[in-house]
């Protein structure tokens, strides 16, 4: 029996970055109570019939149009990065984000880049949860082409 070789969710890092020349990325604070990256496929579809069988329910043909990527995450409001998530979200503009698999090469590591909006940003918080703390959830959503970099080494 082979087990998997696996990755922690601390491996999974989004970092932001500042739009200096060269361009600096560091990690978020507020996320280091759950986070995550998807991708989807937007697709076109058609109904296929059968050419003998008029009566045998047709097969659907799809074809991908368009890629997509959602990076979302929880975690404590940090006071100290309020203004980056409060300017980045008045300002509806894009932001370069990396999404880094922080694992060795030999292991498939390297990170996803490209330009973000954030689409949601939601601080809460009660008097029970979290100790009373503040906590915020975040949604962003890709702008345009991502690019894959794979691990130094």
């Amino acid at each position: 029996m082979a087990l998997p070789d696996t990755a922690k969710w601390t491996d999974l890092i989004i970092s932001l970055g500042d739009g200096a020349v060269p361009e600096v990325f560091t990690a978020s604070c507020l996320l280091r109570t759950e986070k995550g990256i998807s991708f989807t496929t937007a697709t076109t579809e058609t109904p296929i019939f059968d050419c003998t069988d008029a009566a045998e329910a047709a097969w659907m043909e799809r074809e991908g149009t368009a890629l997509s990527a959602t990076i979302s995450g929880t975690g404590k409001l940090d006071m100290a990065e309020w203004d980056v998530w409060r300017d980045w979200l008045l300002a509806r503009s894009r932001k370069n984000i990396r999404a880094s698999f922080n694992v060795s090469l030999a292991r498939n590591g390297g990170y996803f880049a490209g330009p973000f909006l954030l689409t949601t940003f939601e601080a809460r918080g009660n008097v029970e949860d979290q100790g009373g703390l503040l906590m915020s959830t975040i949604e962003l959503q890709s702008a345009s082409k991502l690019t894959w970099t794979p691990a130094a080494t």
